[in-house]
């Protein structure tokens, strides 16, 4: 019995042993991929010394005697901060269309591209070195084990899958495309297959005359999915000709939305249907982009930033730049773009005052009053707003629920608070509409009915051209309408809410 103790005491201390030498190396490793702010690195590809200042939240603040030191410098702190970023977005980008190193590009950008190589292999150089673990702690379990050198045409790659990001896809392009066939007793909705792209650009500028300092006022958006760390980084970058500080793009050495010291600018992307047939970007459209940021960065003007666009600007987009005193954009007349409730509620915003200060731009930019919300509820709900309950006696708890949800609904404003339980029954109400719309006809295809589509259920809600005919069940033999749809969706989302987050609807939130 003594000796079936020692062994199961040596046992249990040996595997106590392991896990302490396992957690311990575990930990050295994480701690040595996090690096260290305050220390200083000697590496070679540098005319001069570097200064890399990070403020309170990380954010690099590059100062360098040359515009290819501080090119040099964003890419040896892309590769420090988000290697792994870089890695994914290389590995993703090199199966696209070729793009050939010989890209035509003038002297400046390619020089901007040969120093931001150079800044991310020091940093690799660095790692390969030993005592940095793997230069990012998601690298520990990766399977890229061995690096290659980074090169220009990387970056030209990632360029080129930005623009594609931005490009509406074409029908034929969904993975879904062959289940998507109109049903002939169905109408060609064509909100149905408009797909957003990737990821959006928007902005909006107010003239001088608008403001209340009399300079004019930019503001951007980037509209794209979510992921840790962001897709977008922000840096300050001190060239010889000013500083550029704004966004960048882990793998792209340039400033894509910001300002220099006289002007500033930002980029819109059309949306949706409004490119009938959308140009797919090539090497030299990422080229011509990258040269106009390269540009854009070194402007002394509005009018010095456009100078050139109309050759560099991809299709599908637009630049929109100011300085202290001018609103310029280019193409010079707007893009016709489909009507959008982005657009509607911008519109709304833009004519509720005349003059605007920095702070009222401010609160337009950060409004989330959903506008899609405002539109479509009260299609929805014009029927439920005026029912009573069916037994005339008593309801049910289920009316009750349903009663005291259209009773919060009718009251609210579309304001998609993140503390509120409206924005979560409306989301949760017009997923389950689109389901109980769609489903019959593309039963396979559930990317069309997993999403909600807006436009798509505007566009069926207010019978534009017959397409409410979308809401009766093709294979039950009684026509359903468009408000025993509404009736139904909203009896499933409230039970997908009550499973989910309990029968009272005080705990329910969008956040």
């Amino acid at each position: 019995m003594k000796r079936l103790f020692n062994i199961l005491l040596y046992t249990f201390m040996a595997v106590c042993a392991a896990g302490l030498a396992v957690s311990g190396t575990a930990y050295f490793l994480l701690r040595a991929s996090v690096p260290d702010y305050d220390e200083d690195f000697s590496v070679a590809g540098i005319d001069s010394p570097i200064d890399i200042l990070r403020d309170s939240s990380a954010l690099p603040h590059i100062t360098a005697g040359s515009a290819e030191d501080v090119y040099f410098a964003i890419g040896f702190v892309h590769a420090q901060d988000r290697l792994g970023q870089l890695l994914r977005a290389r590995r993703a980008t090199r199966d696209l269309l070729p793009l050939e190193p010989t890209t035509e590009i003038d002297s400046s950008t390619s020089d901007a591209l040969e120093a931001y190589s150079a800044g991310v292999n020091a940093w690799l150089g660095l790692v390969s070195e030993g005592g940095r673990g793997r230069g990012s702690p998601e690298l520990l379990i990766a399977d890229e084990r061995i690096i290659a050198a980074w090169r220009p045409v990387d970056s030209l790659r990632i360029a080129h899958a930005f623009l594609s990001d931005l490009r509406p896809k074409r029908r034929q392009e969904l993975s879904v495309s062959s289940d998507l066939r109109i049903p002939s007793d169905r109408p060609v909705t064509t909100e149905l297959f408009a797909t957003p792209p990737e990821v959006s650009l928007n902005a909006w500028a107010l003239s001088g005359d608008r403001t209340a300092t009399g300079a004019p006022i930019l503001a951007a958006d980037i509209v794209g999915p979510l992921s840790l760390p962001s897709e977008w980084y922000l840096a300050d970058l001190q060239l010889p000709t000013g500083a550029a500080i704004g966004t960048t793009l882990p793998g792209v050495p340039f400033v894509v939305i910001g300002r220099n010291e006289r002007v500033a600018w930002a980029f819109r992307s059309t949306p949706q249907t409004a490119v009938k047939e959308p140009e797919a970007p090539t090497g030299k459209s990422a080229g011509d982009f990258l040269m106009m940021l390269d540009r854009l960065a070194r402007s002394t003007d509005a009018n010095n930033a456009l100078s050139g666009s109309s050759e560099m600007l991809s299709a599908g987009m637009e630049v929109l730049v100011i300085d202290r005193e001018t609103r310029t954009r280019w193409p010079e007349r707007e893009v016709e773009r489909p009507a959008s409730f982005r657009d509607a509620r911008l519109a709304a915003l833009d004519d509720r005052q005349l003059i605007f200060s920095v702070e009222g731009a401010i609160a337009v930019q950060r409004d989330t009053v959903s506008a899609a919300a405002r539109a479509l509820l009260p299609l929805m709900a014009k029927e439920l707003w005026f029912a009573r309950s069916t037994s005339g006696i008593e309801e049910t708890r289920s009316e009750r629920l349903r009663s005291e949800i259209l009773n919060k609904l009718a009251q609210w404003n579309g304001d998609m608070d993140r503390y509120s339980q409206e924005p979560l029954v409306f989301w949760a109400w017009v997923s389950a509409l689109q389901r109980r719309i769609l489903q019959d006809e593309f039963p396979a295809a559930n990317e069309v009915w997993t999403r909600p589509n807006p436009d798509f259920l505007y566009a069926v809600l207010s019978g534009r051209g017959g397409s409410a005919v979308w809401c009766d069940i093709r294979p039950s033999a009684r026509t359903e309408t468009c408000e025993d749809r509404v009736r139904a969706a909203l009896d499933d989302a409230l039970g997908w809410l009550v499973d989910r987050y309990g029968s009272d609807p005080s705990d329910w939130s969008l956040g």
